[in-house]
């Protein structure tokens, strides 16, 4: 076990690894992509009685994987990024025009809201909608006659919206689902949102894009923005900034398994 540790101190691994990168000039191993899933092997297989042994091979594995995919003219790599949208439907045509009797019914209907007590109720897609909660603008609108205002989103609470609503699902939307914590009023109701979404009306969704990158010598990323600020062509580069890659527009995810990731590399 001495010998073995002692293997790995700061000058055999200099030697050893200038021994393999001379090998690597006449390389005829497995393909890239072959050769990356055996040495991710050998780094859950070399295991040593103390953590920094084990830290210490990993890091060497990563260098030297580094080192062979370049060496043999594997030049493309890839980056995950997570990108967030904001999907939310169109505004409903009676909040922009101000229909109040589009979403009129006389006489009631089962499962509809009452205007006070009148003879008025409300259809229930207009009742507690995504866009009467969300924006402030709505917040003070009614469908209701003669101010009887018994569907403003204000003074409407959570188990009103639950039962009078389209669906009964209040303002939650993109599959997310109305969960009363109490009697609070519609502005401050919350959704159980899907995988994938978030915010208060899961109108918010996030995923992971993965971006194929072509590495490329400094003098090309002149004029390119850095990934982080933009999901057009963009630069990126390795963990120590000794290598560069130029990432392309995508807006779906790619086959990510034959290409290590960009951020990773450290030479």
């Amino acid at each position: 076990m001495h010998g073995l540790l002692r293997k790995y101190t700061s000058d055999t691994k200099k030697k050893a690894f200038q021994q393999r990168r001379q090998s690597m000039k006449t390389w005829s191993g497995p393909p890239p992509y072959e050769l990356n899933a055996m040495l991710d092997r050998v780094v859950l297989l070399e295991t040593y009685p103390y953590m920094e042994y084990r830290v210490d091979m990993t890091r060497q594995i990563q260098w030297i994987k580094t080192e062979i995919f370049l060496s043999i003219g594997a030049t493309q790599c890839m980056i995950l990024q997570e990108r967030m949208s904001i999907l939310t439907p169109p505004t409903p045509s009676f909040l922009i025009k101000n229909n109040t009797a589009k979403c009129q019914v006389y006489g009631g209907g089962q499962g509809m809201l009452r205007c006070g007590r009148s003879d008025v109720y409300i259809k229930p897609e207009c009742v507690c909608t995504f866009h009467n909660v969300y924006e402030a603008m709505y917040h003070r609108y009614s469908s209701c006659p003669h101010g009887e205002e018994s569907d403003v989103v204000t003074q409407l609470k959570c188990p009103d919206c639950l039962m009078y609503s389209l669906e009964n699902n209040g303002p939650c939307i993109n599959g997310g689902n109305l969960t009363c914590k109490g009697d609070e009023v519609g502005p401050q109701i919350t959704c159980k949102c899907p995988p994938y979404y978030k915010g208060m009306f899961c109108e918010e969704k996030s995923e992971n894009v993965t971006r194929i990158c072509d590495s490329i010598s400094f003098s090309q990323t002149v004029g390119l923005k850095n990934c982080h600020s933009t999901k057009n062509d963009c630069v990126t580069y390795s963990r120590n900034r000794r290598y560069a890659f130029k990432c392309y527009e995508t807006d779906h995810s790619q086959e990510r398994r034959v290409f290590p990731n960009a951020l990773q590399q450290e030479v």
